[in-house]
């Protein structure tokens, strides 16, 4: 037996709301699926022109609104503190937390330019800070 686990982007036309197509899900014949984690992100009003609706467009905005996979480094906002994807020849790779600066280095929070044996590879926007509960 196997237990397979997929990411599926629902567009809610008609305002069901995400409790119930968890349940849709968890209803489905055939399938015992289990919603584990959901997350929701207002996209405004919807039309044929909108990113999510054309096949060339849709995966680049998944990944924008929903900030889970890395992004391309030259996407990387001006002075902009973000999360990064380094690698260095003598140090292997790691991810660290950093400010690309308006002369195009890389910044650490002590405001230590980043050496240029380093190499950026992919960045992605630091998660909210979570509520308190």
């Amino acid at each position: 037996m196997k237990v397979h686990k997929l990411e599926v982007m629902v567009l809610d036309f008609e305002d069901v709301g995400v409790d119930d197509i968890s349940v849709m899900i968890r209803n489905l014949k055939y399938v015992t699926a289990c919603v584990m984690s959901s997350k929701s992100v207002d996209i405004g009003e919807w039309d044929d022109g909108h990113p999510l609706n054309k096949h060339a467009t849709q995966e680049a905005e998944y990944k924008r609104l929903f900030g889970d996979n890395w992004l391309p480094i030259k996407t990387v906002p001006e002075c902009g503190r973000v999360i990064v994807a380094c690698e260095a020849d003598t140090m292997g790779g790691w991810v660290e937390v950093l400010t690309k600066g308006q002369d195009g280095s890389w910044y650490d929070d002590s405001s230590v330019r980043v050496g240029s044996e380093v190499k950026a590879l992919a960045w992605m926007p630091l998660p909210e800070v979570p509520e308190k509960s």
